[in-house]
């Protein structure tokens, strides 16, 4: 098949669409998730002994 027989695309599709931002009720339930993730208590690691210094929040570690 010739190339002048392929569909030609247009190079232009014009500006990008300005980032509005997310709106505020989907802003809201991400930070209510995240407030009720952060008030769970830390668990210790199945992977490591009780006395084991670990990383991160489950681990009892400070993030």
């Amino acid at each position: 098949m010739p190339s002048r027989e392929l569909p030609q695309r247009d190079p232009f599709v014009g500006p990008p669409a300005a980032y509005t931002g997310a709106a505020a009720d989907v802003v809201e339930q991400f930070a209510d998730a995240v407030r009720a993730w952060a008030d769970e208590p830390t668990k210790s690691s199945r992977c490591r002994g009780g006395e084991s210094p670990g990383t991160g929040r489950a681990n009892g570690g400070v993030a």
